[in-house]
């Protein structure tokens, strides 16, 4: 009975749950580059690789703006072709035609 006890928490409390997400995170996505995530809670701005500029061979950056879907929680994130997976550390980055990314912070 203690065991039940202790794992549940009040509503109100006001305290932040320790998997929430921060508003600006870096996320390490291998060899699929970085993703930096500004976060409001309700949508997403996601900077990422979106190919490499043939002038000069160096990444190129696109920012993209996701929503959350559904519009009540605060972990799944998306638009046409997009989609972004939020859980602790960890991040998934979809892309419409491409591989997942794996990502961690």
């Amino acid at each position: 009975m203690t065991l039940v006890a202790a794992g549940c928490t009040g509503g109100g409390s006001g305290q932040q749950i320790s998997s929430s997400q921060p508003r600006v995170a870096t996320y390490r996505c291998g060899e699929g580059g970085d993703i930096r995530v500004i976060n409001t809670g309700s949508s997403v701005t996601v900077n990422a690789a979106s190919g490499i500029s043939e002038e000069t061979g160096e990444p190129e950056m696109a920012r993209y703006e996701l929503v959350a879907a559904p519009p009540n929680q605060r972990s799944r994130y998306g638009a046409e072709g997009l989609a972004l997976v939020l859980e602790g550390r960890e991040a998934l980055w979809m892309r419409a035609g491409q591989a997942p990314l794996d990502c961690r912070r």
